[in-house]
């Protein structure tokens, strides 16, 4: 099974993409959150009466949960959620996600990032805060590749349809999001081309809050 740990705060969507398109591409995939509640509860559509901190909830071929302990499954990734102070366990990747404030940049600065196999830094930087120094440092703290998101009106408008209507509505993102989404998969998984891709995305489309 492959692990992947995601840190850092916002990344709510970009966890939901990425899961959706490894599900559409025949993964089956687990995300686990055992730290907090987090607004992907209401992403997916959690209804009230399902205790998330002890079932694993299934949603548009995604498995959910905030169980500590996840029994043994048929899962073949299981994605980890992670905050900005707590310890991250050994992943084959590791993908911290930051906005532009000083402040998650600080935060981040002490937190213990162990070895991965890949090692990715997402910062959404509207605007442009992101200094060559903070980059640098990120190098130097591990971090294999830096992508620097732009977060256009197109990605907002597109985190809003999933907050609002559980719509992983990919292929209306910014063409800069679905390049480094589509890069990120075929780092996790190499024989996924772009038709695959293509088709991932569209399946992703169908669905949403009933």
């Amino acid at each position: 099974m492959k692990n992947i740990a995601i840190c850092g705060e916002g990344y709510t969507a970009l966890t939901l993409y990425i899961g959706g398109l490894l599900s559409a591409l025949g993964e089956k995939v687990i995300i686990t959150d055992a730290v907090c509640d987090r607004p992907i509860d209401y992403c997916l559509n959690v209804p009230k009466e399902i205790e998330i901190r002890a079932d694993i909830y299934s949603f548009k071929g995604i498995d959910y949960t905030r169980m500590e302990n996840v029994p043994s499954s048929s899962h073949t990734v299981m994605i980890s959620l992670y905050g900005t102070k707590e310890p991250i366990e050994e992943s084959d990747m590791i993908i911290a996600v930051f906005k532009e404030s000083g402040e998650a940049y600080a935060r981040m600065l002490g937190n213990a990032y162990p070895t991965a196999a890949e090692t990715i830094l997402v910062i959404e930087d509207s605007l442009g805060l992101a200094t060559k120094e903070f980059k640098a440092f990120a190098k130097d703290k591990g971090f294999r590749d830096i992508v620097t998101l732009p977060m256009n009106k197109k990605d907002i408008a597109a985190r809003l349809r999933l907050e609002l209507a559980s719509e992983l509505a990919i292929k209306k993102t910014s063409a800069q999001m679905q390049k480094f989404l589509f890069n990120l998969i075929r780092t996790i998984l190499p024989d996924a081309d772009e038709k695959a891709f293509a088709k991932a995305v569209k399946k992703c489309e169908k669905g949403g809050r009933r």
